[in-house]
């Protein structure tokens, strides 16, 4: 089943895989975005996990869209997490 809204399908498909890419940069460059190594821990949970439900929904049932739509609204909000995590740490560093 297509969305009727291209425009909005666009959108949330460059929004997920932004969102995706930016995780990665978050995991890879932890020394700098990282607030707190659990933060960077999380990052690479939620990848692994976005990443294991893909292959187990495409291997043991079918490839469908609809499977990883359920969880790929995690990489968005984790990008919004850190980013939170982030400006916290430095609003600490310069208060103190």
């Amino acid at each position: 089943e297509q969305w009727i809204n291209k425009e909005l399908d666009f959108l949330q498909r460059w929004l997920v895989f932004g969102s995706l890419l930016r995780l990665l940069y978050f995991w890879a460059d932890g020394r700098r975005f990282a607030a707190r190594p659990q933060v960077r821990l999380l990052v690479l949970f939620v990848l692994i996990g976005l990443a294991v439900n893909a292959f187990i929904c495409a291997a043991i049932s079918m490839v469908d869209m609809r499977f990883q739509f359920r969880v790929i609204w995690l990489a968005p909000v984790m990008v919004v997490y850190v980013l939170l995590q982030n400006s916290v740490a430095a609003d600490m560093e310069s208060k103190g």
